[in-house]
């Protein structure tokens, strides 16, 4: 029943999207692999369901913790324009240094850029 109960605890952990990106080490290389191609595209779900997972996870963690400074997010914003801010940001081909940083700054930066309360 223990081995159950942390199973359990395991699994919820990694729910979040931050919590998957930080448990494999991943950086910019990793944000650009899993949500550069399009998300319709049936040869890449697995890497597409990846990106919007985490990014799901970055989102709820920023609209949950104001404290952290939530960008102004349009109302009628979807995921995949999320996305694809991200890649674009990420795949800057002017910043290659963007690729080192860590795949939770990654996002926040290219979403504090792009969605600015200071307009």
């Amino acid at each position: 029943m223990l081995r159950k109960v942390h199973l359990v605890a395991l699994i919820a952990s990694l729910a979040s999207g931050s919590a998957l990106a930080q448990t494999i080490g991943s950086n910019g290389y990793w944000v650009y692999g899993q949500c550069s191609k399009p998300l319709g595209d049936v040869n890449y779900v697995p890497n597409a369901a990846l990106c919007v997972r985490f990014l799901q996870g970055v989102f709820n963690t920023l609209v949950n913790n104001p404290t952290r400074g939530v960008p102004c997010f349009p109302s009628n914003l979807t995921m995949g324009q999320l996305k694809d801010v991200v890649t674009e940001y990420v795949g800057d081909k002017d910043k290659p240094e963007r690729l080192q940083y860590s795949a939770t700054s990654v996002v926040e930066s290219a979403w504090g850029e792009s969605f600015s309360c200071q307009r």
